[in-house]
C-alpha cells in the first residue's frame, strides 16, 4: 500500500463501498474515483471530502510517511445501509455487487438418482462485491440454494440462503457440504473415517444420528460443493 491509489482502493474495500458509492459520499463523479484508483490522477482537489468519506486522515491518504496507526486513521460513523428493494439486477450497480445463480436439484429420470445444475435463466441473488471477493465467490464457481429442515440447527435454519462453491468437492474434515446420496439431497458436515468411509454429521445431534457411508458405497455419493456462506434471519 505505497501509493495514493493503493490507499484509496484499500480503504474503500475495507468499508465495502463501490466506486460509485464512494463517489456519491465525496460528492464527485464515479470517473474521478476510477481515475485515482487507476493511477491516472496522483492527487485530488477534493481530498478533504474524499478523506472524510473514507474516514481517514487526509495527510495519511496522500502519504506522509506515517503508518495508518500513527496517523490515527479512524472509521467514519456510517449509518446502517437501508434495505435495497429491487425487481431486476439491472437496477443495481454492477461495480458494487456480484450476482449468483441458483442451484437446482432434481430427480433424474429412470435411475432414481438426483442431479444438479445451475439455473442460468432464473433470478439471481445479489451479494456485495467486497464480501464476495473476500470469500473468492464468483458467478463462475458458486450458486445459492435454500436450506430445508432442522438437521443442521443451530448453525443452519430452514429457509436460510446457502452459498455453495461447487468447485470445492474434495472433503475437508468438519466442513459443511451439499451432497446427493441414494436419491436424497443433504446439507451435512462431513468427516473422513478409517477405511475410506465418510460420516454424514448433523449439527442437531440430539435429533439426527450420524450416518456412515462405507467405502464400497461411495460411488453413490456425489458432492455438489462446499457451503461457504449462510444468510438468514436471527
Amino acid at each position: 500500500m505505497n501509493t495514493f491509489a493503493d490507499r484509496v482502493r484499500q480503504r474503500r474495500t475495507e468499508l465495502g463501498l463501490s466506486q460509485k458509492e464512494l463517489a456519491k459520499r465525496a460528492g464527485v463523479g464515479q470517473s474521478a474515483i476510477g481515475n485515482i484508483e487507476s493511477g491516472r490522477n496522483k492527487s485530488a482537489t477534493f481530498l478533504p471530502q474524499l478523506a472524510d468519506a473514507l474516514g481517514v486522515d487526509p495527510l495519511w491518504l496522500v502519504g506522509d510517511g506515517r503508518t495508518a496507526a500513527q496517523a490515527k486513521v479512524s472509521a467514519p460513523v456510517v449509518a446502517p445501509r437501508p434495505v435495497t428493494v429491487w425487481d431486476n439486477e439491472d437496477e443495481l450497480d454492477p461495480d458494487g455487487y456480484v450476482f449468483l445463480p441458483r442451484l437446482d436439484v432434481q430427480a433424474s429420470c429412470g435411475n432414481g438418482k438426483l442431479v444438479w445444475e445451475i439455473d442460468e435463466k432464473g433470478q439471481r441473488n445479489a451479494f456485495r462485491r467486497a464480501w464476495a471477493e473476500r470469500l473468492g465467490v464468483t458467478a463462475n464457481n458458486a450458486a445459492t440454494i435454500l436450506a430445508e429442515g432442522d438437521s443442521m440447527e443451530e448453525r443452519i435454519h430452514e429457509g436460510d440462503s446457502l452459498v455453495i462453491d461447487y468447485t470445492q468437492r474434495l472433503i475437508q474434515d468438519g466442513k459443511v457440504y451439499a451432497l446427493c446420496w441414494q436419491g436424497e439431497f443433504f446439507v451435512k458436515r462431513l468427516y473422513k473415517a478409517p477405511g475410506g468411509a465418510v460420516i454424514l454429521h448433523s449439527d442437531n445431534e440430539a435429533k439426527y444420528a450420524p450416518r456412515t457411508i462405507p467405502a464400497e458405497y461411495l460411488d453413490e455419493l456425489e458432492i455438489v460443493g462446499r457451503v461457504v456462506a449462510i444468510s438468514g434471519a436471527i
